[in-house]
Formats: C-alpha cells, sequence, structure tokens
C-alpha cells in the first residue's frame, strides 16, 4: 500500500522529469549549473526519532530516480549532482513520526539548492526556476508539539545571511498545549493536521563569468512532554524550466518569463506568544 511519503516520492518523479522527457532541451553550453540535498542533524541536541526515512530525488537529463536512505544508519547523507538539461533538478522528502512517553527534543535539517555558473566571458544569461513544497505537522497528547518550517534563500552560503535575500518562507506547527500555527499565525486549535504547499517561480541574470547559489532547507523541531506521538511529512522540489527565451514546452522561445509573487519574508512575522518561545529555540546556521 502507498503511504503518502511514497505517493510524494512519486509526484516528485513526475514534476521532475515527465516535462523535460518530453521537450528533451539541453542547458545553454555557457551555462554549468549543479545541485544538492543533504541531510544535516544538529549535533547538540542528540534525540533520534523512532521513525526517519529521506528520499533524495534527482532528475538528469530527463531521467528521474530516486533513493531512501535511513539516517539511523548514517548521519552524513549527501548528494550532489549535475544537470544537462531543463526540467532537470532535485528533490528531498522526508517522514519523521515518534511515539513514547517522553523524549528530548528533536531538531533536525534537510538541505537542497543549487549551484550556477556562467562559463561565458562577454554574455549575459537569465535562468528560471521553479520551486515546489509540500508539508505538514501532527502532534498528539497532552503535551507535544512539532513546527516544520521551509526556506529558500539566494546566496545564503557564498555571501552572509545580511546580504542574502530570503525568496519564499512557510511554517506550520501542531501544539497539542499551547496551539497549533500556520505563518507563526495562532489558528484556534490544538493538536490538529496544520498543512502547507505552494509553487514559486523565479529567476537569476547572471553577468558574464558569475557564481550563484540558491539555498534552502526544512527545519523540524518537536518533543513529548507526556505520552503521545509526533510527526511531519515535508516535500521539496527544485527544478530548471528555462533559460533566456527558451522555456520548458516551448522551445522556439516564445513565452514569456514565468512570474509569481515574492510572498512576505517570514521576518515580519516576530511576535510569537511568550508561553510559545519558551519551548522552542532560534536555529543557529553558520
Amino acid at each position: 500500500m502507498l503511504t503518502k511519503r511514497h505517493v510524494k516520492a512519486v509526484i516528485a518523479s513526475i514534476s521532475l522529469g515527465i516535462t523535460a522527457s518530453a521537450t528533451a532541451t539541453s542547458l545553454h553550453p555557457d551555462l554549468d549549473i549543479s545541485g544538492y540535498s543533504r541531510y544535516d542533524i544538529n549535533q547538540n541536541l542528540t534525540s533520534t526519532p523512532a521513525a526517519q526515512i529521506i528520499d533524495f530525488g534527482t532528475t538528469i537529463a530527463g531521467t528521474a530516480t530516486t533513493s531512501s536512505q535511513d539516517p539511523h544508519t548514517s548521519r552524513a547523507l549527501t548528494q550532489s549532482v549535475s544537470f544537462t538539461q531543463l526540467g532537470d533538478g532535485v528533490s528531498v522528502n522526508v517522514h519523521l513520526e515518534e511515539a513514547q512517553t517522553q523524549i528530548g527534543e528533536i531538531h533536525n535539517f534537510y538541505d537542497y539548492g543549487m549551484s550556477l555558473t556562467n562559463l561565458s566571458g562577454t554574455v549575459s544569461h537569465e535562468v528560471f526556476f521553479e520551486f515546489n513544497y509540500d508539508f505538514s505537522t501532527l502532534a498528539t497528547g497532552n503535551d507535544a508539539y512539532i513546527t516544520t518550517e521551509m526556506f529558500l534563500f539566494d546566496n545564503f552560503y557564498t555571501n552572509p545571511p545580511s546580504v542574502s535575500n530570503e525568496l519564499t518562507y512557510a511554517q506550520n506547527s501542531s501544539d497539542s498545549l499551547y496551539g497549533d500555527q500556520l505563518d507563526h499565525n495562532l489558528t484556534g486549535t490544538f493538536g490538529q493536521m496544520q498543512a502547507s504547499s505552494g509553487v514559486y517561480q523565479f529567476s537569476k541574470l547572471l553577468a558574464p563569468g558569475e557564481i550563484f547559489d540558491f539555498n534552502g532547507w526544512f527545519e523540524m523541531q518537536g518533543q513529548l512532554f507526556d505520552p503521545g506521538s509526533i510527526l511531519s511529512d515535508a516535500f521539496a522540489s527544485l527544478s530548471i524550466i528555462g533559460f533566456d527565451d527558451v522555456r520548458i514546452g516551448d522551445q522556439t522561445g516564445a513565452g514569456g518569463p514565468p512570474t509569481n509573487p515574492i510572498p512576505a519574508p517570514h521576518t515580519a512575522l516576530l511576535i510569537i506568544p511568550f508561553l510559545w518561545m519558551l519551548r522552542r529555540t532560534q536555529r543557529q546556521k553558520s
């Protein structure tokens, strides 16, 4: 029987690969683009959930593959690939679950991103991307919470975060004691399933010789204080959908660039109830 995690893995293969196979449009020879996905545990917090499976997905030259990894056997899970045509990309699909009397805090990160280089010394190139995300949380019992946040930045590691741009962000949390949240807003429910999803399209104009990065991650944080359970499923994919005047499904270049409004960054959502802050820590990512 297909679980939600398996269904997402199938969707990842379809979304990353089927269109590319139909068009088979190669990237411009001036463009060198690679991608990565990896599991990144916060080493200061040692609790490991009983159930945690990661599906790393890739589409390379129109061929989609998925590799399932168990972080219980390795905490150094990284996947790096190079791309050759439109529709290529990476995805990460995570299932995290715990059901015990009481556990220490779980605090894990699942990263994804792309690196771009314009090999030309004289010509600029614009590259277009599509980012898909879908994640949910559920906490049950008298006192349990699980929070998942999704981030996507440009140049997060190339430049200090202070000069990096947050492209899109989403958050949800299921909390059986202090209340559930969507994008840091209390929903009025307690310990109910919370879900977030979206599609974000964006572009980058590469100057001659320019090197640039896009970086993102899921952050999952949760804890059981009494008998209960916590669960989070999260999926994200990042794919190349065009360059210059060429798009997927439009090899003649007749279509215009994809456009999406940029969601308000989460930095505008700074007012969080005091009791909520007592049990949470801020991410420190260097």
